[in-house]
This record gives structure tokens, C-alpha cells and sequence, in this order.
């Protein structure tokens, strides 16, 4: 068996390291080279990227135990609430400002896309262990 607990916290410190990683290179360019480009609600977005990438993370791991059609709908499902809920917050800033909004959602899209991609392998990695394919198919 999987030890989600493990295989999380090693997530959580990755995904963290990225969040730091996207915040020094948000200050570079949002500082040093186009300070004008800042939307206040930048630092917002990726501290709410983040804790949503961290829950669905979680709940995910956690249906690697189960059945192979179980996790494949929990995958979905949650992929379907992520986008709707980033789409609420997308469409929540641009009600509240409209100041450098392009740059925002453009920010927006590429921290969406480094998580996505970050989480997507380590659950795909995760769900081609040998004992997760065997447990899966005796069932």
C-alpha cells in the first residue's frame, strides 16, 4: 500500500518550493522589470492556486486506495470543480478591478499550468505502482 501521508507531505514541500519559485519570478518581473503590470490580487491568486492544488491533491491520493474507476472519477471530478472554481475567481477579480487584468490572467494561466502539470505527474506516478495496477484488476 501507498503511504499517502508520506507521499503528500513530500507533495506539499514540492508545491511549496514552486509557489516560491513562481513569487521570485513574479517579483522580478513584477518589481524590477514592469511594476506596472501588478494586480494586487497576483499574491491572492497563488496562495488560492496553491491551497486548491494542495485539497484536491490530497482527496486524490486518498482514491488511489480504492478502485481504478473510483480515483478515475474522483480525477475528474475534481479537475471539473478546479476549473469552474478558478473561473469564479477569475471572474470575481475582474468585477473588482479591471486594472492590468490581462497581465493577471496571464499570470493566472501559466501559475494554473505549473501546478497542473506538478500534480498531474506526481499522481500519474503514483497510480502506475505495481500495486495500485494489480490491486485494481483483481477487483
Amino acid at each position: 500500500m501507498l503511504d499517502i501521508d508520506k507521499i503528500f507531505k513530500k507533495f506539499a514541500i514540492m508545491a511549496f518550493v514552486f509557489a516560491f519559485l513562481l513569487v521570485a519570478i513574479g517579483y522580478i518581473v513584477f518589481f524590477i522589470i514592469k511594476p506596472e503590470l501588478f494586480n494586487l490580487a497576483m499574491p491572492i491568486m497563488l496562495l488560492y492556486v496553491l491551497a486548491i492544488t494542495l485539497l484536491s491533491h490530497n482527496k486524490m491520493l486518498k482514491s488511489l486506495e480504492k478502485r481504478a474507476m473510483v480515483f478515475v472519477n474522483i480525477f475528474m471530478m475534481f479537475t471539473g470543480i478546479k476549473l469552474l472554481s478558478y473561473l469564479v475567481f477569475i471572474t470575481i477579480v475582474a468585477l473588482i478591478t479591471t486594472k492590468n487584468l490581462i497581465p493577471f490572467v496571464a499570470s493566472f494561466f501559466v501559475v494554473y499550468l505549473v501546478f497542473t502539470i506538478f500534480e498531474t505527474n506526481s499522481i500519474l506516478k503514483y497510480s502506475k505502482k505495481d500495486n495500485f495496477i494489480n490491486q485494481n484488476n483483481t477487483q
